[in-house]
Protein backbone atom coordinates (compact mmCIF):
# COMPACT_ATOMS: atom_id res chain seq x y z
CA UNK A 1 0.00 0.00 0.00
CA UNK A 2 3.12 2.56 0.99
CA UNK A 3 4.39 1.60 -2.83
CA UNK A 4 1.50 3.31 -5.33
CA UNK A 5 1.93 6.33 -2.65
CA UNK A 6 5.71 6.79 -2.68
CA UNK A 7 5.06 6.58 -6.80
CA UNK A 8 2.38 9.38 -6.78
CA UNK A 9 4.22 11.75 -5.18
CA UNK A 10 5.50 14.80 -7.07
CA UNK A 11 8.98 14.84 -5.17
CA UNK A 12 11.89 12.76 -4.71
CA UNK A 13 10.45 10.54 -1.39
CA UNK A 14 12.79 8.44 0.61
CA UNK A 15 11.80 5.50 3.10
CA UNK A 16 14.57 5.06 5.94
CA UNK A 17 15.24 2.42 8.50
CA UNK A 18 16.08 3.40 11.72
CA UNK A 19 19.65 2.81 11.25
CA UNK A 20 19.80 5.05 8.40
CA UNK A 21 19.50 2.64 5.45
CA UNK A 22 17.38 3.11 2.54
CA UNK A 23 14.22 0.91 3.04
CA UNK A 24 12.74 2.42 -0.77
CA UNK A 25 12.44 5.16 -2.97
CA UNK A 26 10.21 6.13 -5.53
CA UNK A 27 11.03 7.00 -9.09
CA UNK A 28 11.01 10.89 -8.79
CA UNK A 29 14.21 9.98 -6.05
CA UNK A 30 15.72 8.10 -8.72
CA UNK A 31 15.68 10.91 -11.08
CA UNK A 32 16.65 13.56 -9.01
CA UNK A 33 19.88 11.53 -7.08
CA UNK A 34 20.71 9.38 -10.45
CA UNK A 35 20.89 6.00 -8.42
CA UNK A 36 18.02 3.02 -9.12
CA UNK A 37 15.78 2.04 -6.70
CA UNK A 38 17.70 -1.79 -6.55
CA UNK A 39 21.08 0.20 -5.84
CA UNK A 40 19.92 2.31 -3.23
CA UNK A 41 17.86 -0.20 -0.63
CA UNK A 42 19.80 -1.37 1.65
CA UNK A 43 22.63 1.27 1.69
CA UNK A 44 22.73 4.41 4.00
CA UNK A 45 21.19 7.18 2.78
CA UNK A 46 23.86 8.86 4.00
CA UNK A 47 26.20 7.19 1.67
CA UNK A 48 24.10 7.71 -1.56
CA UNK A 49 22.74 11.57 -1.24
CA UNK A 50 24.80 13.24 1.79
CA UNK A 51 28.02 15.52 0.96
CA UNK A 52 30.76 14.24 3.01
CA UNK A 53 31.16 16.81 4.54
CA UNK A 54 27.88 16.73 6.27
CA UNK A 55 27.32 12.71 6.26
CA UNK A 56 28.56 12.84 10.36
CA UNK A 57 25.75 15.97 11.00
CA UNK A 58 23.83 13.37 9.38
CA UNK A 59 24.38 10.29 11.60
CA UNK A 60 24.10 12.61 15.04
CA UNK A 61 21.20 13.68 14.30
CA UNK A 62 19.40 10.17 13.34
CA UNK A 63 21.11 8.91 16.50
CA UNK A 64 19.70 12.29 18.79
CA UNK A 65 16.27 11.58 17.24
CA UNK A 66 16.59 7.47 18.44
CA UNK A 67 17.76 8.39 21.59
CA UNK A 68 15.54 10.98 23.05
CA UNK A 69 12.61 11.12 20.51
CA UNK A 70 13.72 14.84 19.37
CA UNK A 71 16.38 15.49 16.13
CA UNK A 72 17.84 18.64 14.53
CA UNK A 73 15.48 18.53 10.98
CA UNK A 74 12.77 16.25 12.27
CA UNK A 75 9.23 18.20 11.24
CA UNK A 76 11.15 20.83 9.56
CA UNK A 77 11.50 22.31 5.96
CA UNK A 78 15.12 22.85 5.89
CA UNK A 79 17.89 23.47 2.69
CA UNK A 80 20.55 21.31 2.48
CA UNK A 81 23.02 20.51 0.01
CA UNK A 82 22.90 16.82 -1.77
CA UNK A 83 24.43 14.45 -3.97
CA UNK A 84 24.21 13.32 -7.27
CA UNK A 85 25.72 9.99 -8.42
CA UNK A 86 27.73 11.73 -10.46
CA UNK A 87 29.74 13.68 -7.70
CA UNK A 88 27.49 16.93 -8.51
CA UNK A 89 25.77 18.59 -5.51
CA UNK A 90 23.15 20.61 -5.89
CA UNK A 91 20.22 22.59 -2.92
CA UNK A 92 17.40 20.17 -2.39
CA UNK A 93 14.51 21.33 0.47
CA UNK A 94 14.20 18.36 2.53
CA UNK A 95 11.35 17.37 5.44
CA UNK A 96 12.29 14.18 7.50
CA UNK A 97 8.81 12.71 9.73
CA UNK A 98 9.30 9.91 11.44
CA UNK A 99 6.76 7.06 10.65
CA UNK A 100 5.79 3.50 11.96
CA UNK A 101 6.04 0.66 9.43
CA UNK A 102 4.21 -2.56 11.35
CA UNK A 103 6.31 -2.26 14.79
CA UNK A 104 9.45 -0.82 13.39
CA UNK A 105 10.85 3.16 13.36
CA UNK A 106 10.98 4.11 10.07
CA UNK A 107 11.46 7.86 8.84
CA UNK A 108 10.40 9.04 5.49
CA UNK A 109 11.85 11.84 3.50
CA UNK A 110 10.82 14.68 1.15
CA UNK A 111 13.33 15.92 -1.23
CA UNK A 112 12.52 18.65 -3.58
CA UNK A 113 15.72 20.00 -6.45
CA UNK A 114 15.52 23.41 -5.74
CA UNK A 115 18.63 24.37 -8.45
CA UNK A 116 16.72 26.76 -10.17
CA UNK A 117 15.41 28.38 -7.05
CA UNK A 118 18.74 28.31 -5.55
CA UNK A 119 20.19 30.28 -8.74
CA UNK A 120 17.00 32.82 -9.14
CA UNK A 121 17.29 33.89 -5.56
CA UNK A 122 21.04 34.10 -6.41
CA UNK A 123 20.80 36.24 -9.20
CA UNK A 124 18.42 38.63 -7.11
CA UNK A 125 21.01 38.78 -4.04
CA UNK A 126 23.36 39.56 -6.68
CA UNK A 127 21.26 41.95 -8.65
CA UNK A 128 20.53 43.64 -4.77
CA UNK A 129 24.62 43.73 -4.32
CA UNK A 130 25.55 44.97 -7.46
CA UNK A 131 22.62 47.45 -7.31
CA UNK A 132 23.37 48.37 -3.65
CA UNK A 133 27.05 48.54 -4.91
CA UNK A 134 25.95 50.99 -7.77
CA UNK A 135 23.23 53.18 -5.64
CA UNK A 136 26.13 53.50 -2.70
CA UNK A 137 29.01 54.82 -4.66
CA UNK A 138 26.63 57.03 -6.99
CA UNK A 139 27.28 61.13 -6.30
CA UNK A 140 23.87 61.00 -6.53
CA UNK A 141 21.38 61.01 -3.32
CA UNK A 142 19.35 57.66 -4.13
CA UNK A 143 16.24 57.09 -2.34
CA UNK A 144 13.08 54.81 -2.97
CA UNK A 145 9.37 55.27 -1.28
CA UNK A 146 6.50 52.80 -0.99
CA UNK A 147 2.76 53.84 -2.13
CA UNK A 148 2.46 55.75 0.91
CA UNK A 149 5.32 57.82 0.75
CA UNK A 150 7.29 56.06 3.51
CA UNK A 151 10.83 55.89 2.43
CA UNK A 152 12.04 52.60 2.28
CA UNK A 153 15.90 52.80 0.64
CA UNK A 154 18.49 55.61 0.76
CA UNK A 155 21.75 55.07 -0.86
CA UNK A 156 24.88 55.30 1.85
CA UNK A 157 25.78 58.17 0.11
CA UNK A 158 23.20 59.94 2.15
CA UNK A 159 25.08 59.66 5.02
CA UNK A 160 28.12 60.83 3.86
CA UNK A 161 26.51 63.69 3.30
CA UNK A 162 24.15 64.32 5.95
CA UNK A 163 25.92 62.68 8.81
CA UNK A 164 22.98 60.37 9.87
CA UNK A 165 23.08 56.61 9.19
CA UNK A 166 20.56 55.27 6.64
CA UNK A 167 18.10 53.56 8.55
CA UNK A 168 17.65 56.63 10.46
CA UNK A 169 16.19 58.14 7.47
CA UNK A 170 13.74 55.13 6.82
CA UNK A 171 10.11 55.56 7.25
CA UNK A 172 9.25 59.57 7.97
CA UNK A 173 12.99 59.82 9.25
CA UNK A 174 13.49 62.38 5.54
CA UNK A 175 12.08 64.79 8.41
CA UNK A 176 15.53 65.10 9.95
CA UNK A 177 17.08 66.91 6.81
CA UNK A 178 14.26 68.88 5.42
CA UNK A 179 14.98 72.56 6.83
CA UNK A 180 12.18 73.24 9.85
CA UNK A 181 10.35 75.47 8.10
CA UNK A 182 10.05 73.74 4.70
CA UNK A 183 8.73 70.61 6.20
CA UNK A 184 5.28 70.87 5.83
CA UNK A 185 4.83 72.12 2.42
CA UNK A 186 7.46 69.79 1.25
CA UNK A 187 5.62 66.72 2.59
CA UNK A 188 1.96 68.13 1.24
CA UNK A 189 3.39 68.32 -2.06
CA UNK A 190 4.98 65.02 -1.79
CA UNK A 191 1.95 63.39 -0.95
CA UNK A 192 -0.11 65.30 -3.63
CA UNK A 193 2.30 64.00 -6.32
CA UNK A 194 1.39 60.27 -4.05
CA UNK A 195 -1.89 60.48 -5.13
CA UNK A 196 -1.83 61.73 -8.67
CA UNK A 197 0.87 59.07 -9.14
CA UNK A 198 2.86 61.65 -11.12
CA UNK A 199 6.52 62.41 -11.83
CA UNK A 200 7.38 64.14 -8.60
CA UNK A 201 9.94 67.16 -9.36
CA UNK A 202 11.14 70.10 -6.48
CA UNK A 203 13.82 72.21 -5.14
CA UNK A 204 14.46 72.19 -1.19
CA UNK A 205 16.55 73.22 1.46
CA UNK A 206 18.10 70.67 3.42
CA UNK A 207 20.16 70.96 7.08
CA UNK A 208 22.99 67.85 7.58
CA UNK A 209 23.48 67.12 10.97
CA UNK A 210 26.12 69.94 11.61
CA UNK A 211 24.12 72.40 10.97
CA UNK A 212 25.30 73.16 7.20
CA UNK A 213 22.07 74.36 4.48
CA UNK A 214 22.26 72.34 0.90
CA UNK A 215 19.90 72.72 -1.62
CA UNK A 216 18.68 69.49 -3.50
CA UNK A 217 17.03 69.00 -6.54
CA UNK A 218 14.71 66.27 -6.19
CA UNK A 219 13.32 63.80 -8.68
CA UNK A 220 11.32 61.31 -8.24
CA UNK A 221 9.25 59.35 -10.64
CA UNK A 222 6.32 56.37 -10.22
CA UNK A 223 7.56 53.04 -9.97
CA UNK A 224 4.43 50.40 -10.67
CA UNK A 225 4.29 46.25 -10.06
CA UNK A 226 3.89 43.89 -13.23
CA UNK A 227 -0.12 43.97 -12.55
CA UNK A 228 -0.10 47.49 -13.25
CA UNK A 229 -0.81 48.15 -9.07
CA UNK A 230 1.33 51.84 -8.18
CA UNK A 231 3.95 50.67 -6.03
CA UNK A 232 5.56 53.85 -4.97
CA UNK A 233 8.65 56.39 -6.44
CA UNK A 234 12.32 55.66 -7.46
CA UNK A 235 14.28 59.04 -7.28
CA UNK A 236 17.42 61.12 -6.95
CA UNK A 237 18.50 64.24 -5.26
CA UNK A 238 21.22 66.32 -6.42
CA UNK A 239 23.67 68.83 -4.31
CA UNK A 240 22.65 71.88 -5.89
CA UNK A 241 24.51 74.72 -3.25
CA UNK A 242 27.02 75.66 -5.48
CA UNK A 243 24.16 76.21 -8.42
CA UNK A 244 22.21 78.06 -6.08
CA UNK A 245 25.14 80.40 -5.26
CA UNK A 246 25.91 80.73 -8.38
CA UNK A 247 22.55 81.81 -9.49
CA UNK A 248 22.01 84.09 -6.05
CA UNK A 249 25.47 85.83 -7.50
CA UNK A 250 24.40 86.11 -10.88
CA UNK A 251 21.70 87.87 -9.47
CA UNK A 252 23.29 90.32 -7.26
CA UNK A 253 25.71 91.05 -10.23
CA UNK A 254 22.84 91.93 -12.49
CA UNK A 255 21.53 93.75 -9.99
CA UNK A 256 24.44 95.75 -10.03
CA UNK A 257 24.92 95.88 -13.66
CA UNK A 258 21.60 96.94 -13.90
CA UNK A 259 21.64 99.87 -11.29
CA UNK A 260 25.43 100.76 -13.58
CA UNK A 261 23.37 100.43 -17.19
CA UNK A 262 20.31 102.41 -16.44
CA UNK A 263 21.90 105.37 -14.41
CA UNK A 264 24.26 105.26 -17.06
CA UNK A 265 24.53 108.41 -19.28
CA UNK A 266 25.49 106.92 -22.29
CA UNK A 267 22.85 104.71 -24.20
CA UNK A 268 23.63 101.56 -24.39
CA UNK A 269 22.31 98.43 -26.89
CA UNK A 270 23.30 94.80 -27.05
CA UNK A 271 22.47 92.76 -30.31
CA UNK A 272 22.81 89.07 -30.48
CA UNK A 273 24.19 87.05 -32.87
CA UNK A 274 21.29 88.01 -35.60
CA UNK A 275 21.90 91.28 -34.95
CA UNK A 276 18.69 91.86 -33.11
CA UNK A 277 18.62 93.95 -30.19
CA UNK A 278 18.43 91.73 -26.84
CA UNK A 279 19.07 94.60 -24.33
CA UNK A 280 18.58 98.40 -23.98
CA UNK A 281 19.56 100.56 -21.26
CA UNK A 282 16.97 103.00 -19.62
CA UNK A 283 19.37 106.02 -21.10
CA UNK A 284 18.70 104.73 -24.69
CA UNK A 285 15.11 104.16 -24.08
CA UNK A 286 15.16 108.12 -23.57
CA UNK A 287 17.39 108.89 -26.67
CA UNK A 288 15.10 107.05 -28.97
CA UNK A 289 11.58 107.04 -27.59
CA UNK A 290 10.89 103.86 -27.93
CA UNK A 291 10.56 100.75 -24.96
CA UNK A 292 12.79 98.22 -25.01
CA UNK A 293 9.61 95.72 -25.28
CA UNK A 294 9.21 97.54 -29.00
CA UNK A 295 12.42 96.81 -30.11
CA UNK A 296 13.38 93.51 -28.58
CA UNK A 297 14.10 90.77 -31.08
CA UNK A 298 14.27 93.36 -34.25
CA UNK A 299 16.94 94.74 -36.27
CA UNK A 300 18.18 98.16 -34.17
CA UNK A 301 18.98 99.24 -37.90
CA UNK A 302 15.53 98.49 -38.32
CA UNK A 303 13.89 100.80 -35.52
CA UNK A 304 16.01 103.83 -35.50
CA UNK A 305 18.26 104.17 -38.57
CA UNK A 306 16.44 102.92 -41.24
CA UNK A 307 15.81 106.21 -43.05
CA UNK A 308 18.19 109.12 -44.01
CA UNK A 309 17.75 112.83 -43.44
CA UNK A 310 17.03 113.15 -47.00
CA UNK A 311 14.37 111.05 -46.59
CA UNK A 312 15.95 107.90 -48.68
CA UNK A 313 15.90 104.24 -47.61
CA UNK A 314 19.41 103.41 -45.97
CA UNK A 315 20.28 99.69 -46.30
CA UNK A 316 20.95 97.80 -43.50
CA UNK A 317 24.46 96.17 -45.70
CA UNK A 318 25.54 100.27 -45.79
CA UNK A 319 25.09 100.54 -42.11
CA UNK A 320 28.46 101.25 -40.29
CA UNK A 321 27.25 100.00 -37.18
CA UNK A 322 26.13 96.73 -38.34
CA UNK A 323 29.33 95.88 -40.05
CA UNK A 324 30.93 95.97 -36.62
CA UNK A 325 29.85 92.31 -36.52
CA UNK A 326 30.42 90.90 -39.59
CA UNK A 327 34.20 92.80 -40.17
CA UNK A 328 34.63 91.58 -36.12
CA UNK A 329 36.30 94.93 -35.69
CA UNK A 330 35.44 97.90 -33.47
CA UNK A 331 33.86 100.51 -35.25
CA UNK A 332 33.43 104.30 -34.24
CA UNK A 333 31.88 107.03 -35.94
CA UNK A 334 28.98 109.43 -36.31
CA UNK A 335 25.35 108.71 -37.58
CA UNK A 336 22.35 110.10 -37.79
CA UNK A 337 19.40 108.60 -35.88
CA UNK A 338 15.14 108.18 -36.02
CA UNK A 339 13.92 109.00 -33.32
CA UNK A 340 10.65 107.10 -32.18
CA UNK A 341 8.34 110.42 -33.29
CA UNK A 342 10.13 111.04 -36.53
CA UNK A 343 12.72 113.87 -36.29
CA UNK A 344 16.42 113.00 -36.96
CA UNK A 345 19.21 113.99 -34.03
CA UNK A 346 23.11 113.20 -34.73
CA UNK A 347 24.81 110.90 -32.78
CA UNK A 348 28.45 109.32 -31.84
CA UNK A 349 28.63 105.41 -31.29
CA UNK A 350 30.85 103.23 -30.93
CA UNK A 351 30.29 99.44 -32.03
CA UNK A 352 32.12 96.24 -30.42
CA UNK A 353 31.57 92.45 -31.29
CA UNK A 354 31.22 89.90 -28.65
CA UNK A 355 32.94 87.16 -28.53
CA UNK A 356 32.64 83.91 -27.02
CA UNK A 357 35.59 81.74 -25.48
CA UNK A 358 36.10 80.25 -28.48
CA UNK A 359 36.61 83.72 -29.80
CA UNK A 360 33.25 83.54 -32.00
CA UNK A 361 31.45 86.26 -32.37
CA UNK A 362 28.17 86.10 -30.92
CA UNK A 363 26.45 89.88 -30.51
CA UNK A 364 27.38 93.64 -30.75
CA UNK A 365 27.56 96.08 -28.60
CA UNK A 366 26.87 99.72 -29.05
CA UNK A 367 27.52 102.87 -27.30
CA UNK A 368 25.59 106.09 -28.47
CA UNK A 369 25.90 109.37 -27.07
CA UNK A 370 23.35 112.27 -28.61
CA UNK A 371 25.61 115.03 -30.11
CA UNK A 372 23.22 117.61 -31.02
CA UNK A 373 24.37 120.02 -28.50
CA UNK A 374 27.71 119.29 -29.29
CA UNK A 375 26.99 119.85 -33.15
CA UNK A 376 25.37 123.08 -31.99
CA UNK A 377 28.78 124.25 -29.87
CA UNK A 378 30.66 123.13 -32.89
CA UNK A 379 28.74 125.25 -35.40
CA UNK A 380 29.12 128.16 -33.06
CA UNK A 381 32.79 128.17 -32.44
CA UNK A 382 33.09 128.07 -36.17
CA UNK A 383 31.50 131.01 -36.77
CA UNK A 384 32.88 132.44 -34.17
CA UNK A 385 36.74 131.13 -35.22
CA UNK A 386 35.11 132.44 -39.15
CA UNK A 387 34.75 135.90 -37.73
CA UNK A 388 38.20 136.08 -35.87
CA UNK A 389 39.65 134.93 -39.07
CA UNK A 390 37.95 137.92 -40.74
CA UNK A 391 38.87 140.19 -38.41
CA UNK A 392 42.68 139.23 -38.66
CA UNK A 393 42.81 138.83 -41.78
CA UNK A 394 41.60 142.56 -42.12
CA UNK A 395 44.02 143.57 -39.09
CA UNK A 396 47.56 142.24 -41.48
CA UNK A 397 45.36 143.83 -44.39
CA UNK A 398 45.46 147.52 -42.50
CA UNK A 399 49.23 146.56 -41.12
CA UNK A 400 50.10 146.02 -44.84
CA UNK A 401 48.44 149.89 -45.80
CA UNK A 402 50.68 151.17 -42.75
CA UNK A 403 53.79 149.70 -44.17
CA UNK A 404 53.21 150.73 -47.46
CA UNK A 405 52.91 154.60 -46.12
CA UNK A 406 55.83 154.22 -43.93
CA UNK A 407 57.94 152.65 -46.75
CA UNK A 408 57.51 155.62 -49.22
CA UNK A 409 60.14 157.58 -50.89
CA UNK A 410 63.71 156.20 -51.64
CA UNK A 411 64.38 152.97 -53.61
CA UNK A 412 65.82 151.15 -50.37
CA UNK A 413 62.91 151.64 -49.03
CA UNK A 414 60.38 150.28 -51.62
CA UNK A 415 62.62 147.11 -51.32
CA UNK A 416 62.46 147.43 -47.56
CA UNK A 417 58.29 147.92 -48.01
CA UNK A 418 58.32 144.46 -50.50
CA UNK A 419 60.08 142.54 -47.77
CA UNK A 420 58.24 143.14 -45.25
CA UNK A 421 54.55 142.56 -47.10
CA UNK A 422 56.44 139.37 -48.36
CA UNK A 423 56.71 138.32 -44.51
CA UNK A 424 53.40 139.52 -43.89
CA UNK A 425 51.58 137.52 -47.10
CA UNK A 426 53.87 133.79 -45.74
CA UNK A 427 52.63 134.55 -42.40
CA UNK A 428 49.14 134.79 -43.58
CA UNK A 429 49.25 131.96 -45.57
CA UNK A 430 50.20 129.48 -42.64
CA UNK A 431 47.58 131.49 -40.52
CA UNK A 432 44.85 130.96 -43.20
CA UNK A 433 46.30 127.37 -42.84
CA UNK A 434 46.44 126.80 -39.03
CA UNK A 435 43.19 127.96 -39.10
CA UNK A 436 40.95 125.63 -41.65
CA UNK A 437 42.54 122.76 -39.36
CA UNK A 438 41.29 124.35 -35.78
CA UNK A 439 45.35 125.63 -34.95
CA UNK A 440 45.78 122.11 -34.47
CA UNK A 441 48.50 120.11 -36.49
CA UNK A 442 48.74 121.16 -40.22
CA UNK A 443 50.89 119.21 -43.12
CA UNK A 444 54.37 120.17 -43.38
CA UNK A 445 53.51 120.30 -47.26
CA UNK A 446 51.10 122.46 -47.76
CA UNK A 447 52.98 125.12 -45.31
CA UNK A 448 56.24 124.49 -47.95
CA UNK A 449 53.75 124.34 -51.12
CA UNK A 450 51.59 127.68 -50.02
CA UNK A 451 55.20 129.57 -48.53
CA UNK A 452 56.90 129.24 -52.48
CA UNK A 453 53.56 130.13 -54.29
CA UNK A 454 54.36 133.19 -54.74
CA UNK A 455 57.55 132.81 -56.37
CA UNK A 456 56.47 130.20 -58.81
CA UNK A 457 56.33 131.16 -62.37
CA UNK A 458 54.79 128.05 -64.10
CA UNK A 459 57.83 126.13 -64.53
CA UNK A 460 58.95 122.90 -63.78
CA UNK A 461 62.09 124.25 -61.85
CA UNK A 462 60.52 123.51 -58.11
CA UNK A 463 61.26 120.47 -56.57
CA UNK A 464 59.53 119.74 -53.09
CA UNK A 465 59.32 116.01 -51.81
CA UNK A 466 59.21 114.60 -48.66
CA UNK A 467 56.98 112.52 -46.36
CA UNK A 468 53.54 113.97 -45.61
CA UNK A 469 54.02 114.66 -41.81
CA UNK A 470 51.84 117.04 -39.09
CA UNK A 471 54.07 119.58 -37.57
CA UNK A 472 52.49 121.91 -34.68
CA UNK A 473 51.53 125.50 -35.15
CA UNK A 474 54.55 127.11 -33.74
CA UNK A 475 56.86 124.77 -36.23
CA UNK A 476 54.63 125.40 -39.07
CA UNK A 477 54.70 129.51 -38.50
CA UNK A 478 58.48 129.83 -38.03
CA UNK A 479 59.05 127.14 -41.29
CA UNK A 480 57.23 129.56 -43.47
CA UNK A 481 58.86 132.61 -42.17
CA UNK A 482 62.30 131.12 -42.63
CA UNK A 483 61.69 129.71 -46.50
CA UNK A 484 60.00 133.37 -47.17
CA UNK A 485 63.66 134.58 -46.20
CA UNK A 486 65.25 132.13 -48.43
CA UNK A 487 63.14 132.64 -51.56
CA UNK A 488 63.22 135.93 -51.77
CA UNK A 489 67.12 135.61 -51.08
CA UNK A 490 66.62 133.40 -54.42
CA UNK A 491 64.28 135.69 -56.73
CA UNK A 492 67.15 138.75 -56.05
CA UNK A 493 70.26 136.87 -56.04
CA UNK A 494 70.32 133.38 -56.81
CA UNK A 495 68.69 130.69 -58.82
CA UNK A 496 65.18 132.29 -59.14
CA UNK A 497 66.93 135.06 -60.68
CA UNK A 498 67.32 133.31 -64.00
CA UNK A 499 65.18 131.29 -66.32
CA UNK A 500 67.53 128.08 -65.90
CA UNK A 501 67.99 127.84 -62.23
CA UNK A 502 66.46 125.03 -60.55
CA UNK A 503 64.95 125.10 -56.48
CA UNK A 504 65.09 121.63 -54.84
CA UNK A 505 63.49 121.41 -51.23
CA UNK A 506 63.45 117.52 -49.44
CA UNK A 507 63.18 116.76 -46.03
CA UNK A 508 62.86 113.31 -43.59
CA UNK A 509 62.43 111.94 -40.53
CA UNK A 510 65.22 110.35 -38.42
CA UNK A 511 64.95 108.76 -35.39
CA UNK A 512 67.22 109.09 -32.76
CA UNK A 513 67.57 108.26 -29.22
CA UNK A 514 65.92 111.41 -28.13
CA UNK A 515 62.93 111.30 -30.31
CA UNK A 516 61.90 111.91 -34.09
CA UNK A 517 63.74 114.37 -35.72
CA UNK A 518 63.35 116.99 -38.92
CA UNK A 519 65.98 116.90 -41.67
CA UNK A 520 64.86 119.53 -44.11
CA UNK A 521 67.67 120.68 -47.18
CA UNK A 522 66.89 123.90 -49.28
CA UNK A 523 69.25 123.50 -53.02
CA UNK A 524 69.71 126.32 -55.34
CA UNK A 525 71.48 125.52 -58.92
CA UNK A 526 71.51 126.73 -62.06
CA UNK A 527 71.40 130.17 -61.08
CA UNK A 528 74.08 133.03 -60.67
CA UNK A 529 77.60 132.66 -59.46
CA UNK A 530 77.56 132.65 -55.73
CA UNK A 531 79.83 134.39 -53.61
CA UNK A 532 80.07 134.61 -49.54
CA UNK A 533 78.80 137.40 -48.45
CA UNK A 534 81.14 139.92 -46.67
CA UNK A 535 78.20 140.92 -44.04
CA UNK A 536 74.85 138.72 -42.97
CA UNK A 537 72.16 140.80 -43.90
CA UNK A 538 68.40 140.87 -42.12
CA UNK A 539 67.05 137.68 -44.16
CA UNK A 540 70.60 135.66 -43.24
CA UNK A 541 70.86 136.53 -39.71
CA UNK A 542 66.78 135.61 -39.12
CA UNK A 543 67.25 132.48 -41.13
CA UNK A 544 70.45 131.27 -39.32
CA UNK A 545 69.66 132.30 -36.07
CA UNK A 546 65.76 133.03 -35.00
CA UNK A 547 65.00 129.91 -36.85
CA UNK A 548 67.30 127.77 -34.97
CA UNK A 549 66.57 129.21 -31.67
CA UNK A 550 62.22 129.13 -32.61
CA UNK A 551 62.28 125.53 -33.88
CA UNK A 552 65.28 124.71 -31.07
CA UNK A 553 67.80 123.11 -33.58
CA UNK A 554 70.33 123.86 -35.53
CA UNK A 555 70.08 126.05 -38.76
CA UNK A 556 73.06 126.45 -41.44
CA UNK A 557 73.40 128.20 -44.55
CA UNK A 558 76.28 127.49 -47.45
CA UNK A 559 76.99 129.91 -50.07
CA UNK A 560 78.38 127.64 -52.57
CA UNK A 561 79.23 128.81 -56.07
CA UNK A 562 76.94 126.91 -57.64
CA UNK A 563 73.94 127.64 -55.59
CA UNK A 564 72.97 127.98 -52.05
CA UNK A 565 72.48 125.08 -49.25
CA UNK A 566 70.71 125.46 -46.07
CA UNK A 567 69.84 122.87 -43.72
CA UNK A 568 67.90 122.34 -41.30
CA UNK A 569 68.12 119.40 -38.21
CA UNK A 570 65.47 120.09 -35.32
CA UNK A 571 63.12 118.21 -33.10
CA UNK A 572 60.02 117.32 -34.51
CA UNK A 573 56.70 117.60 -32.05
CA UNK A 574 53.82 116.50 -33.50
CA UNK A 575 51.60 117.49 -30.95
CA UNK A 576 50.10 120.35 -29.12
CA UNK A 577 49.56 123.65 -30.20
Amino acid sequence: MLRPMLEAALDAVVVMRADGTVADWNGVAEATFGWHRDEAIGRLMADLIVPPQHRSAHAEGLRRFTATGRGPVIGRRIEISALHKNGREFPVELSISPIMIGEAQHFIGFLRDISERAQSDQRLRDSEAQFRTMADNSPGLIWMADAGGAIVFVNQRYEEVFGYPVADLHGTGWRRIIHPDDVDAFHQTFLRTVTEQARFRTEMRTVTRSGEVLWLQCDGRPRFEEDGSFAGYVGVNIDITDTKQAQDSLRVTQRRLDAVLNNASVSIFLMDDKQQCIYMNRAAEQLTGFRFEETRGRPLHDVIHHTRPDGSHFPLHECAIDRAFPEKNNTRGEEVFVHRDGHFYPVAFTASPVCDEDANTVGTIIEVQDITERRRAENHQRLLIDELNHRVKNTLSIIQGIARQSFKGAAAWHEAREAFEGRLAALAATYNLLTDQHWDTVSISAVIEDTLRPFRDGTQRFTIEGPDLQIVPKTAVTLALGLNELATNAAKYGALKTDEGQLEVVWRTVATDEGERLRLMWRESGGPHVEQPSRQGFGTRMVERALAIELGGQVRIDFRPEGVVCTVDAPLPRTGA
